[in-house]
């Protein structure tokens, strides 16, 4: 009798295992079809992939995308504080190379959220404030105020957008706006180029060194059939770009509708310097020409310009301030390229 009982007991404790097996063994099949339906529901993947090509301005802001073949399917273009021109904000890499949030137009800059419509983060500085500069004590501010020459990594400080002189950012004096002449938007020339890459650098590099105008060679024409001999079309000054930038990446407004640029001759007959004229630019539309001047030595009351100038004039030839189009004296309007 008590074996009949251990045997019935052992019966029932290897059954009560088989059913803690099987339960387990239930569980897994559960859990191995879900796992095939959600498979089974997922899209196949592209047997073809499509490469894309993103290119950056010095701020690191996206500009341009290119196929594998070199051309530009896609341009961006930026307001000074990172609004996009004539588009909508789309997922992925934008302004400073931060990424863009779409369904909220701001930017993610690791630390802290960017709104490039208000030129303000959403919330404050995570570093203790500072008042050495006092505008350093806003904990809200972008770039120092300077987007065309600070960009912010991560969201706690800002940083020279010249890589080789990051440490200018710890000089109080680098914290300071370069007055009306640093207004810009990132992306003319790279705009105005048929092509992403050393043609940029090219295009740049002639419109503030040299007068003459960049063209793409043209093919040879087909042989025609002898005709009347037709006058020669006058020629025509090219349009000029929406800014020049100089060697440490601060750029220069060109007035807007200018063409150039031209040579710039003095009375002994000399060229010291390229302009952009003809323009309307500046709140009031009063800056006409944008003068991109050699460097000067001291000279009176001139503190010399070792790198050259820029001055803007009107179409009266008084010095301008290239933002709101006012007059200004002449120890003003002559703006050093650094």
């Amino acid at each position: 009798m008590e074996r009949l009982e251990r045997i019935a007991c052992r019966a029932s404790a290897r059954r009560k295992g088989m059913r803690t097996h099987f339960g387990k063994l239930s569980a897994l099949g559960v859990w191995l079809c879900w796992l095939l339906l959600v498979g089974l529901a997922l899209p196949p993947i592209a047997t073809a992939q499509t490469v894309t090509y993103i290119h950056t301005d010095a701020l690191g802001s996206v500009v341009a995308e290119t196929d594998e073949s070199g051309n530009v399917i896609k341009r961006y273009d930026y307001e000074p504080y990172g609004g996009v021109v004539g588009g909508q904000v789309t997922d992925g890499p934008g302004y400073t190379g931060h990424v863009s949030d779409a369904a909220t137009g701001l930017s993610y800059m690791q630390q802290r959220y960017y709104d490039p419509q208000l030129g303000l983060f959403l919330s404050v500085d995570p570093v203790s404030p500072n008042d050495k500069p006092g505008s350093a004590f806003n904990r809200y501010r972008y770039a120092a105020g300077n987007p065309y020459r600070f960009v912010d990594p991560d969201g706690r400080q800002e940083r020279a957008a010249e890589r080789h002189a990051d440490s200018v950012a710890n000089t109080p004096s680098a914290y300071d706006t370069f007055g009306p002449a640093a207004l810009a938007v990132t992306t003319a020339i790279v705009r105005a180029t048929p092509v992403v890459g050393p043609a940029v650098a090219s295009a740049m590099s002639g419109s503030i060194n040299s007068a003459q105008p960049l063209a793409l060679p043209a093919p040879a024409p087909a042989p025609a059939a002898p005709s009347a001999p037709t006058p020669a079309a006058a020629p025509t000054t090219p349009s000029g770009p929406s800014y020049v930038i100089s060697s440490n990446g601060t750029a220069f407004p060109v007035p807007t509708g200018a063409s150039g640029p031209t040579p710039v001759i003095n009375p002994a007959g000399k060229q010291t310097g390229v302009a952009f004229t003809g323009g309307a630019g500046g709140s009031n539309g009063q800056v006409a020409t944008m003068r991109m001047m050699d460097p000067t030595p001291p000279r009176g009351n001139s503190p010399g310009y070792p790198a050259g100038y820029i001055k803007y004039e009107n179409a009266g030839k008084q010095g301008v301030d290239p933002l709101s189009g006012k007059t200004l004296p002449n120890s003003k309007s002559h703006f050093p390229v650094r």
